[in-house]
């Protein structure tokens, strides 16, 4: 019999099956890698020694952020209240003065612990130095797909379109050598900043 990791006991278990099943006191057993080996109402037999009554709690997946900037976490408050355009004036002179890899890496953090704590396991981030908010994933355990940032010129990493789409390429190549599906896609940062022939 193989070794189980956790068992969770006494939750209200929020299945997302397609019936949309909810359980009101049932069990969950993880096995040794990491995995949700059974689910049932009640209590099971299971092989764990690392039990959490979890009696008066939800467990469910996951959440998804399909949006997010978590480096930016940084910069919150900078301008509440503004229209788009008002608040990117004020915003971006500010990443590009003070955005380098030890920062981005500090409001990943910040925003990835939020995440955490709101539910969201994985996120796919769009900010400048991607490779920042690999670092942080690797480390918090929180999936989080990055990629290069697609825009003109502007940023803490200034480069032409050309030579950023050269690195974009080197991404990928990355990406598929590692296999690692949270590198293999690209982030166009936007129309306003991004002329038609750069989007199509």
């Amino acid at each position: 019999m193989s070794n189980d990791m956790l068992a969770i006991i006494n939750a209200r278990i929020v299945t997302v099956d397609e019936q949309g099943t909810i359980i009101n006191s049932g069990t969950i057993v993880v096995d040794e890698n990491g995995l949700i080996s059974q689910i049932a109402a009640g209590s099971i037999g299971h092989t764990s020694e690392t039990v959490i009554d979890a009696r008066g709690a939800i467990v469910m997946p996951g959440l998804v952020n399909a949006h997010a900037h978590l480096g930016m976490t940084l910069f919150r408050g900078l301008g509440d209240d503004m229209n788009l355009e008002d608040f990117l004036s004020r915003l971006m002179p500010a990443e590009i003065r003070m955005l380098d890899h030890e920062a981005v890496v500090a409001g990943t953090e910040l925003g990835a612990l939020e995440s955490l704590l709101g539910g969201i396991t994985t996120t796919l981030d769009m900010y400048y130095l991607p490779d920042a908010a690999q670092e942080v994933a690797q480390r918090s355990g929180m999936r989080i797909f990055s990629a290069p940032n697609l825009l003109e010129g502007d940023g803490p990493e200034p480069l032409p379109f050309d030579a950023r789409m050269d690195w974009a390429e080197q991404w990928l190549i990355q990406a598929n050598a590692t296999g690692n599906d949270s590198l293999n896609w690209l982030a166009p940062h936007s129309t306003y900043l991004l002329g038609e022939e750069h989007l199509l």
